[in-house]
């Protein structure tokens, strides 16, 4: 459901993690970037390849990587902002979304 407005649901096909102003996104696991994309209302979107799956960093203000990157496990792709710091992640399996909780760290 639509935090503020009644009657309207909102599809979300990853998770919304809070965190600190400025924090430093990472790579979840070793793989290569797909692509770096600018998404009006989410500034950067950081898609990066593992083999058939791929991980979704989205609300990103800065970027430290580019297409074509090879990242590793924990790699800085870039960081979030000071106004509602909020990373949006997503992880796929080819075309099927899967549930990042049980896929990050706790």
């Amino acid at each position: 459901a639509h935090p503020l407005l009644k009657g309207i649901t909102v599809q979300n096909n990853g998770i919304d993690i809070q965190a600190e102003s400025g924090s430093a996104v990472k790579s979840l696991f070793n793989g290569t970037v797909a692509s770096v994309t600018k998404i009006p209302g989410y500034d950067y979107m950081v898609m990066v390849r593992h083999g058939m799956y791929f991980t979704v960093y989205s609300k990103l203000v800065s970027t430290s990587v580019r297409k074509g990157d090879e990242v590793t496990t924990g790699q800085v792709l870039g960081n979030l902002g000071s106004e509602e710091p909020e990373l949006h992640l997503e992880i796929w399996q080819d075309k099927t979304k899967l549930n990042p909780e049980s896929w990050i760290k706790k």
